[in-house]
């Protein structure tokens, strides 16, 4: 009997690191996919900037040519 609970505490035990590692990688995933996102919004960031940059050049040039 006593062997049997032991047995049990200790597959729980087992099974309660098992969870705990499990979550540990999930949370360094979503960690690094954060991390992912936040360069890949700042890239976006620095492209938008360039484009209103282009489209401002485009306009300057557009109307020292009507002029």
């Amino acid at each position: 009997m006593m062997q049997r609970l032991e047995e049990t505490k200790n597959m729980e035990a087992a099974e309660r690191q098992k969870l705990e590692d499990e979550i540990l990688a999930k949370q360094e995933e979503v960690s690094r996919i954060q991390q992912e996102v936040e360069v890949k919004d700042s890239e976006t960031r620095r492209l938008q900037e360039e484009v209103e940059q282009a489209r401002r050049q485009q306009d300057e040039a557009a109307a020292l040519l009507a002029a």
